[in-house]
């Protein structure tokens, strides 16, 4: 980069980015994308970058910067509020003016951000582009408000207070989170620091916060003691420490007086609207809010893997709460979340009557509190899972994401609801933002992992599983995803199909029976699985997608079928489509159960009963729902391979090799399903055309 003779300390720059559509016509640049570049120049400081979420996505950890976080911003004429960043080069203090001499390293950036619309005011003097490559790239610099809160010590008599000094602990994340000026990492993301020693340099460097919080909680009957520390990660020195020491009625308050105390000890802004958030206590009824914490931390401890009973002890206790605090509207939210995973999941409860309780435990927060973030979050999850209405869904879940600009489980529910729609860069952007918030998180790491390959960006994935698999080792998830993303890179299927059987046992799957019927389908050895399908200890085999439990007649039509015994397939086929009909099924599964009796028709030889449905099991998602789309045209494809139907077949396939898909070339070839297309040549051209997306 060459500069004009004056001085670089004289120039002064202010410049804002962001990644968007612009137009070119009469001599000028127009589009939303300049619009918010220009917008966002209005934020950064002299000499300072201000950056879009989406442009800090692109370029993060690819340069030597700085970043602060100036958290989601209302711009005029733009519609939805905008997470944006303000950056400066390594050594330049963020919240001081930076040296302009930064414009070496500014169109290296933009280069990394390749379309970036770009606002840029100098002074009369202009730059030449950059003709130098950038540094090596080095580990994103951690913002100066970005804070991890610790697992509190239960220092209780009785050990059964855990649940109070957890219950503490996250109502003090839940109460920094509000602050958009802070980075708050997720309550899960720590969690594996309950225990053990604490290298607070190592713990900032893995979750990428420069403060940690620690503290204890001791209760005994009515008096409780919290005490709190924030520290420095890097030199360990104690920025701020409090105590409190009283009622337990009076601890109500205490997370929020702890969470404006350190927002001030971070220099952290705080607008008034976040400060009535934090201050707006959950109950005023102290023995509500214990009902309120036990059954939360029953509810986390569950996830969507208990019993319907273990659920109902969950709901008794927030029925409890709310039967002496009417008003406890926080109480009632999370009656929605644990109804709605009782209706989502087709194991549980999938019924009209616990729809009904979703839905009047979601009226009644609404009621109470309808512009709480938490309730418009809870009525998104209602929308996303009972409803699916994901316009609506995203625009609940938006409007939360004003309060609850740390929530990592918000993030992630923004990208799903954005996959549904079929917005696949906003739904990845989504994604990496709830990761930011919780790098732990397996369910999101795991979306987003999906996310990419379904878009054949499988080197991208593959840095993603493997950075949380070295911490993770043992998760059958990651270790999953990985042997896939090894194969469709060119990897050898014998060593795939040797790590696919050494994956640690699923915990439903305890004589690793699922596991050993899809390895033998893979191998094609039909004499094993045969084997596994006759074993009684096989209760259902456990697949992936589609929120059903398929019974196992099922699977022995299909290998009896692919066997050539078609007496043998048409009754077992007869049999499963009986089950699937006299099923009580939820909106979300009745699609995939139609799909499941087209592929069992086709199993018994009805082909136009199986392109009929399958064909209407299409029609229910193709243009409602992106992610269950992409599992539903591969189906739809098999259907017409085993009804012979090979031009519809190939035209299908095409059509997954153009858009998202779950079946990766490399899969597709050596995959049982596809066997009878291999001999026609247009099937290999279909494959060779499959490209990134």
């Amino acid at each position: 980069m060459e500069f004009a003779s004056r001085p670089a300390e004289a120039l002064k720059h202010r410049i804002g980015i962001h990644l968007g559509d612009v137009f070119r016509g009469d001599g000028d640049v127009t589009g939303d994308g300049v619009n918010i570049a220009a917008r966002l120049q209005t934020k950064a400081r002299p000499g300072m970058i201000c950056l879009s979420q989406s442009v800090y996505d692109a370029v993060k950890g690819k340069l030597e910067m700085q970043v602060e976080s100036l958290g989601r911003q209302q711009f005029k004429n733009i519609a939805e509020p905008i997470e944006i960043y303000l950056a400066a080069p390594l050594g330049i203090p963020v919240a001081r003016k930076a040296n302009p001499t930064f414009l070496k390293w500014i169109l290296p950036m933009a280069a990394l951000a390749a379309g970036l619309a770009v606002y840029f005011l100098p002074t009369k003097h202009s730059v030449k582009p950059a003709t130098e490559s950038p540094a090596a790239p080095k580990p994103a610099v951690i913002s100066e408000r970005s804070i991890a809160v610790l697992p509190f010590a239960n220092l209780s008599p009785d050990p059964a207070n855990t649940y109070f000094a957890e219950g503490m602990h996250e109502d003090v994340i839940t109460s920094l989170a509000k602050i958009h000026d802070l980075r708050v990492i997720s309550r899960m993301a720590v969690m594996e620091y309950r225990t053990g020693d604490r290298d607070l340099r190592s713990i900032g460097r893995d979750l990428g916060v420069a403060s940690i919080l620690e503290g204890s909680v001791r209760r005994w009957g009515d008096t409780v003691r919290v005490t709190a520390q924030l520290v420095d990660a890097q030199s360990g020195q104690s920025l701020w420490a409090d105590s409190y020491d009283g009622d337990v009625r009076d601890a109500l308050h205490v997370q929020a007086q702890f969470a404006k105390n350190i927002a001030s000890a971070l220099q952290a802004n705080l607008t008034s609207e976040e400060r009535q958030l934090i201050d707006r206590p959950p109950t005023m009824d102290a023995d509500a809010y214990d009902l309120y914490l036990k059954a939360r931390a029953t509810y986390e401890s569950l996830g969507k893997y208990g019993r319907l009973d273990q659920y109902s002890g969950v709901l008794t206790l927030l029925q409890q709460a709310v039967a002496k605090d009417p008003k406890f509207c926080l109480a009632y939210v999370e009656m929605v979340m644990v109804h709605a995973t009782l209706y989502s999941v087709s194991s549980l409860d999938p019924t009209p009557e616990r729809l009904a309780m979703a839905i009047a435990a979601a009226n009644a927060a609404t009621d109470i509190s309808p512009d709480l973030p938490e309730t418009r979050m809870a009525l998104g999850i209602m929308a996303n899972t009972a409803d699916r209405d994901w316009t609506r869904a995203l625009d609940l879940f938006s409007a939360a994401a004003v309060g609850l600009p740390n929530d990592d489980q918000l993030y992630y529910w923004i990208g799903d609801t954005h996959r549904r729609l079929g917005h696949w860069t906003e739904a990845i952007a989504a994604y990496r933002r709830s990761l930011v918030l919780n790098p732990r998180s397996v369910v999101c790491t795991l979306a987003l992992v999906q996310t990419l390959r379904w878009m054949r960006r499988p080197s991208e994935a593959s840095v993603l599983a493997e950075k949380l698999q070295s911490v993770l080792p043992n998760d059958r998830g990651l270790a999953l995803a990985l042997a896939m993303l090894r194969y469709e890179q060119g990897g050898n299927r014998a060593q795939y199909l040797n790590e696919l059987d050494a994956l640690p046992p699923a915990a439903n799957d305890p004589f690793r029976l699922s596991d050993r019927f899809f390895s033998a389908f893979k191998r094609q050895d039909w004499t094993a699985a045969d084997a596994v399908l006759s074993d009684p200890r096989l209760q259902r085999l456990t697949e992936a997608h589609g929120g059903i439990d398929d019974p196992i007649v099922f699977f022995k039509a299909m290998v009896a079928a692919i066997r050539g015994r078609k007496e043998e397939a048409r009754s077992f086929a007869n049999q499963a489509i009986a089950i699937y009909r006299a099923g009580a099924w939820g909106p979300a599964q009745r699609p995939w159960v139609l799909m499941r009796i087209a592929e069992a028709e086709g199993f018994a030889g009805r082909a136009l009963e199986a392109e009929r449905d399958a064909e209407a099991s299409w029609q229910e998602v193709a243009d409602k729902d992106a992610t269950d789309a992409i599992f539903f045209r591969s189906l739809l494809a098999e259907v017409y391979i085993v009804t012979g139907n090979t031009e519809k077949a190939l035209s299908t396939l095409g059509q997954m090799m153009k858009n998202p898909s779950d079946w990766a070339p490399a899969e597709i070839a050596n995959e049982q399903f596809w066997v009878d297309l291999k001999d026609d040549p247009r099937f290999h051209q279909i494959l060779a055309s499959a490209t990134s997306l």
